[in-house]
């Protein structure tokens, strides 16, 4: 069973916005804390469902193989396995938000929303 249910989009937008949800591994405090439940759902879900109702495309960026199943998951989402340089607790945004952005087609007018797990 799909662990992030499939919302359909009811609105269009005028230009291509373009999601990135960043969902690395290695969390000290709570191991594993993007694929664990919250209110019934894992937690990196609660970054995806909105961007998926919000957003043209859509790219889950981790190195997590478990949050890499739950993304398969849902339509719209590319799922970017990020390397381990990109996913240490002091890597900045920029780069993993470049890293994620170069692996879909650009266009100069895109807008880039980034929806993180936990802040």
């Amino acid at each position: 069973m799909c662990a992030i249910p499939r919302i359909a989009r009811s609105h269009a937008l005028s230009g291509r916005i373009i999601g990135i949800v960043p969902a690395r591994a290695g969390s000290v405090g709570i191991p594993g804390k993007n694929a664990k439940p919250l209110a019934g759902y894992p937690l990196v879900s609660w970054s995806i469902i909105p961007a998926l109702e919000a957003c043209d495309v859509v790219i889950l960026t981790t190195n997590d193989p478990e949050v890499v199943a739950l993304g398969w998951c849902a339509d719209r989402l590319s799922v970017h396995r990020r390397s381990t340089m990109l996913a240490t607790p002091r890597t900045p945004d920029l780069p993993v938000i470049m890293d994620a952005y170069r692996q879909i087609d650009q266009a100069p007018d895109d807008v880039i929303i980034l929806l993180r797990p936990t802040a």
